[in-house]
């Protein structure tokens, strides 16, 4: 690997160099607040006196020689080459108005050395204009949009990519002329040219094969629309198909496109880069039966893709199917964004099914068997008994441990997952056989009742989350009205009855013991409103009395009814109640016919 800052005149200044830019890769895509933004801002480092302005990095990968051509291709820094190249020819042309070709006695030193300098980067040959172009862009329209302009001719409109680099180019010419318009003197537009030409500079890093140069990549954080995972997910797709289906590379650039549309029609445009990461990740793990996270995407992904012959087939198929991205965006939408958006027709309109793909797509574990689920176009009463059960199974682990191990249950859902994907009859009594195995192999141990009742008593600090979501489920199980139902987003606040300062004498029945046995057990928690808990705090159980009574939520107001007395050994009375509660009726793990 070659790490090695270079101006923009020094990056293009040998004419054996060429820029490749593969057919797979997106297009020209900076627009007129990227382009003005990069001008700007060399103009205002020229008008500072900084000695240089850095632009940040590109990575090429060397390809090797041909004809005495040194040929890189670009991973990343495409939208600038690209930029500097279309200045370059609009900079010339603007000398070529002022000046005519060459040889003007009234032409400055400063303008003939940037003229010099523009063509020296354009790299023409004078008799053949096309032969020594800097950059070879393999994506025909752009290449011939690139090559009509810095010959000097006037490119059709054709497809939209090549009005990107038209239109580019035309808003670098007006840029120089309003430039030319403020200034008192050309001689000043000259001496911006060789500031631009010589002292903007990058960091170009080649390295000889691609793996590196990625990983390169992905730490480094480039100005404009610089390349995300998402691009580095979608260009290894299409090299795939390119190396592999060369002729269907087409089809393969217009599935993408498809797929941008289709995310398009339910989230917004900054969001459809989250949800593709996250929907190739929830694919591939259903695919392989082994937990992909986000962050490992691109390596699992090249390693899947390494091991076939038809990549085609696993974009039109799998990735980016019609079906495939209807999953997973009512996966994506009802778990991570947490809106009311279910693109997928199976439980569109059915709001019993809809309410407990909620309570599982909160956990993202269990999106790889909620998207196996959906892709397989299971009916509406399977999704609903299947999704209740891996959310109760998950709440009820999370409450008896003091972190999700979500490695172990991404792993699991994994296998699950891949057995659905493979299996037009995956039933809910599967999934129940599966999740019991895996209970007992894991060492979770919350599948029978018994031993997860044991394990909530046992348990004597309960995560805070954890307990607060074990309570909203409680109020919700047994509502009193058709009133709002509690969420995680709800305005709720945990109350420790038992308070974590306590005044002794206020708690004849406490000792400084019962700080670390019994203030963190379920029983000794509630839920109440943020005005109630501040009043509660650490009053005495007589005040407390008083304010629980006067609660919204029945499993508060229920405490001085039951226990008159607060005790260690209520406590224990009220934490085996309400783990019995959860196992047997909140939580339970047989789940009732669907019912509408």
């Amino acid at each position: 690997m070659l790490a090695q800052a270079t101006s923009v005149y020094s990056l293009f200044r040998k004419t054996s160099t060429i820029y490749e830019i593969p057919a797979y890769q997106r297009g020209y895509a900076w627009g007129k607040s990227q382009i003005e933004e990069l001008l700007n801002d060399v103009w205002e480092a020229k008008e500072a006196d900084l000695n240089m302005y850095f632009l940040g990095a590109i990575t090429v990968i060397r390809v090797d020689r041909e004809n005495d051509f040194e040929r890189f291709s670009v991973v990343d820094g495409q939208q600038r080459l690209i930029t500097f190249l279309l200045f370059a020819r609009a900079y010339e042309k603007f000398l070529e108005d002022k000046y005519g070709s060459d040889n003007n006695p009234a032409e400055t030193e400063e303008c003939k050395r940037s003229r010099s300098r523009a063509e020296l980067i354009l790299g023409r040959d004078r008799n053949d204009c096309e032969r020594l172009m800097p950059i070879r862009h393999f994506r025909s329209h752009e290449e011939k949009a690139l090559r009509q302009i810095v010959c000097g001719k006037n490119p059709p409109y054709g497809e939209l990519q090549q009005h990107k680099i038209i239109d580019a180019y035309k808003l670098i010419d007006k840029w120089i002329s309003r430039l030319n318009r403020k200034m008192d003197s050309l001689e000043e537009v000259c001496k911006f040219a060789n500031y631009f030409f010589d002292s903007t500079y990058l960091v170009r890093i080649v390295t000889d094969d691609e793996d590196t140069s990625y990983q390169i990549f992905e730490v480094l954080n480039n100005r404009g629309q610089s390349l995300t995972q998402l691009d580095l997910i979608r260009n290894r797709t299409l090299r795939a198909v390119h190396e592999r289906q060369h002729p269907k590379l087409d089809r393969a650039h217009k599935l993408w496109s498809e797929a941008l549309e289709i995310a398009g029609y339910s989230i917004d445009k900054r969001s459809i880069d989250s949800f593709l990461q996250h929907h190739f990740s929830t694919v591939l793990s259903m695919l392989t039966g082994k937990w992909t996270e986000t962050k490992d995407l691109y390596r699992a992904l090249k390693d899947k893709l390494e091991n076939t012959n038809d990549p085609l087939s696993l974009l039109e198929k799998l990735f980016l199917s019609e079906t495939s991205l209807k999953a997973g965006l009512t996966v994506y939408l009802t778990g991570g964004q947490g809106v009311n958006a279910f693109p997928h027709e199976t439980i569109a309109e059915n709001k019993v099914a809809q309410e407990q793909l909620k309570r599982a797509a909160q956990y993202k574990v269990t999106h790889p068997i909620l998207h196996a689920l959906l892709w397989n176009s299971a009916d509406a009463a399977t999704i609903h008994k299947i999704s209740a059960l891996l959310a109760n199974y998950i709440k009820r682990l999370k409450l008896t441990t003091s972190r999700l191990p979500v490695a172990k249950l991404g792993t699991m859902a994994s296998e699950i997952a891949h057995k659905i994907h493979n299996s037009r009859q995956f039933t809910y009594e599967d999934l129940q056989t599966m999740l019991s195995k895996y209970d007992q192999e894991k060492g979770f141990n919350v599948w029978e009742n018994v031993v997860f009742i044991d394990k909530v008593i046992s348990n004597f600090n309960i995560a805070e989350s954890a307990a607060k979501e074990a309570f909203i489920d409680i109020v919700n199980s047994k509502r009193e009205s058709a009133g709002e139902v509690l969420t995680r987003s709800s305005s709720l606040h945990l109350e420790h009855i038992f308070p974590r300062e306590p005044n002794f004498r206020e708690w004849p029945s406490f000792a400084d013991v019962h700080l670390k046995t019994h203030l963190g057990r379920l029983g000794n928690l509630t839920i109440l409103g943020q005005e109630k808990n501040i009043r509660a705090s650490n009053s005495s159980y007589e005040v407390k009395q008083k304010i629980y009574l006067n609660s919204n939520y029945w499993i508060t107001r229920e405490i001085p009814k039951r226990w008159p007395d607060w005790t260690p050994d209520a406590i224990e009375d009220r934490t085996k109640y309400l783990a019995e509660l959860l196992a047997t009726e909140v939580w339970k793990l047989d789940i009732p016919p669907f019912a509408t």
